[in-house]
């Protein structure tokens, strides 16, 4: 058994009620929607990685935080499970690579999009092959992707409220196109709003 984060790690798909057997789903889901809902400053940043110390390296820089944040969003808009997928994983592999690394310099974004054979130079260890090379150990960080991408990725939703602050949210039927019911009572107000509109314009150019 591995232990990273202060976190015992297994290889079990989901262990002790756990997934991966090191994060709880509960842990994962609330993770998963404050990263995506995470705001443009260095507070919101700060609070996540007070909260989730164990998803992150010491020396993550808020950078890596909001590019972490940017692909998870693609992930969790994209128009079908394919899409998810490649974006998820691209995720997986990316926080795996830079975890690699001992580069004061290394960015995230040099794992997501820089092509393999230069990534292996720049890694500190050089006989490290990103292809050929077996799953790395299991973090926390990954659990919740791996959750995400595996069992839950088809509930993953945004918010229908235009005006809503939060709109990444995991719901709990497929169905569901607003977080809340506050958002659900403003989405059918500004429905409502918008059908008289639109059939008043109508009437009006009949008469």
């Amino acid at each position: 058994m591995q232990v990273a984060g202060g976190v015992e790690m297994s290889a079990g798909t989901k262990q002790g009620g756990k997934i991966l057997g090191v994060l709880s789903e509960a842990a994962a889901e609330d993770f998963l929607v404050r990263l995506a809902n995470l705001l443009d400053n260095s507070a919101s940043v700060a609070a996540l990685l007070s909260k989730y110390p164990q998803m992150f390296d010491r020396a993550t820089k808020q950078a890596q935080v909001f590019a972490y944040r940017r692909e998870l969003r693609r992930a969790w808009k994209s128009p079908d499970q394919r899409s998810r997928d490649w974006y998820l994983f691209s995720l997986r592999r990316g926080h795996a690579l830079v975890g690699r690394s001992h580069s004061p310099a290394w960015a995230i974004e040099e794992a997501l999009q820089t092509p393999l054979e230069t990534l292996t130079a720049n890694l500190a260890d050089k006989d490290f092959d990103p292809l050929l090379s077996p799953p790395p150990r299991i973090t926390p960080f990954e659990a919740a992707l791996f959750y995400l991408q595996t069992r839950i990725g088809d509930l993953a939703k945004y918010c229908a409220n235009a005006d809503c602050n939060t709109p990444y949210f995991i719901a709990d039927k497929r169905s569901r196109i607003f977080c809340s019911e506050k958002c659900a009572g403003s989405g059918t107000r500004e429905s409502k709003r918008r059908w008289w509109r639109e059939n008043r314009a109508k009437e009006r150019m009949i008469q």
